[in-house]
């Protein structure tokens, strides 16, 4: 099994993880993931598996969330390995089951992640192998190898519809070129956007700085509408999903690590995000999940961007 997570404070799933004959483990470098920090949190056993902490630094970070079971199965989404994550939070994830190819293309990520990252060359190999071989099907984007600024403005390309679920949201170094941008850009080419975004952070004195200003800018567009999102007990709209139905009818999920931050989009960070296409079952559900945030009983509030 590979772990590869932010943020790691959830002791059931430590215990778990112990159970296992051979765990690979990363995480991020901030004070609630080190594994050097988990005796702080009461992890009283000793890590008999291989454990690397990836140091970043200045405004970069490990930032992915992803598991590979047996080299079959492959788990990735947004949530950390938290008590939060699993209790209050608004969070989405998916597992992809018997996918080798998948999976150990991910395999090849994680040795690239603790190994030198300027030795890219095999990890970009297998990008190019997987998706000639499941590239109508999936779309991978593996940070910093891709960058999830390009890889999000690509799919949107073309859209008559946006709805996205999004933690944070902040401009690029050059604005002219970062997300939001593409955004505008589509809209102003007649696509709908809806998009949702933690109102906690969007009030923060820090991340609420660099918030608002990318908010207020998409707002002035009739076709982009923003909604902020409050929850009850602590919790967090920590989802990071995009739902997007093109003028020629197709239609692509996206989910994964990454937020629109301006580490992200700088390409600064290792993340994860998957574009699904055209599975309609895969839509369909994600839509579900999407409408379904008013009436989910941790939702303190939705409020529109005025």
């Amino acid at each position: 099994m590979m772990v590869a997570v932010d943020q790691f404070t959830d002791m059931g799933t430590a215990q778990l993880l112990r159970s296992k004959e051979l765990i690979r483990l990363i995480t991020g470098d901030n004070e609630k993931a080190s594994p050097e920090i988990l005796g702080i949190f009461n992890y009283n056993f000793d890590f008999t598996h291989k454990i690397t902490v990836v140091t970043t630094s200045g405004k970069c970070k490990m930032h992915n969330k992803f598991m590979s079971i047996d080299g079959l199965s492959l788990m990735t989404g947004s949530p950390n390995l938290t008590w939060s994550a699993y209790n209050n939070n608004i969070e989405c994830s998916i597992i992809f089951q018997n996918n080798s190819e998948l999976t150990n293309l991910y395999s090849t990520y994680f040795d690239y992640i603790i190994k030198d990252p300027k030795d890219n060359g095999e990890i970009i190999k297998q990008l190019r192998l997987f998706h000639e071989r499941q590239g109508k099907e999936l779309n991978i984007c593996l940070a910093p190898i891709v960058n999830v600024k390009e890889f999000i403005k690509e799919n949107i390309e073309g859209a008559r519809e946006i709805l996205i679920n999004m933690f944070l949201i902040s401009r690029a170094n050059s604005p002219s070129t970062d997300i939001i941008a593409g955004l505008e850009k589509a809209a102003k080419n007649g696509a709908s956007i809806k998009i949702r975004v933690d109102a906690q952070q969007y009030h923060d004195p820090q991340n609420g700085s660099f918030m608002r200003p990318a908010l207020h800018f998409l707002k002035k567009n009739k076709n982009i509408k923003i909604y902020k999102v409050g929850m009850k007990n602590g919790g967090l709209f920590h989802d990071k999903l995009l739902l997007i139905i093109k003028n020629n009818g197709d239609k692509i999920v996206i989910l994964g690590s990454a937020g629109f931050t301006k580490s992200v989009q700088n390409n600064l960070n290792y993340e994860n995000m998957i574009a699904i296409k055209n599975n309609d079952t895969i839509f369909e559900y994600y839509k579900r999940h999407f409408d379904g945030i008013q009436k989910n009983g941790m939702i303190k509030s939705v409020k529109l961007l005025s």
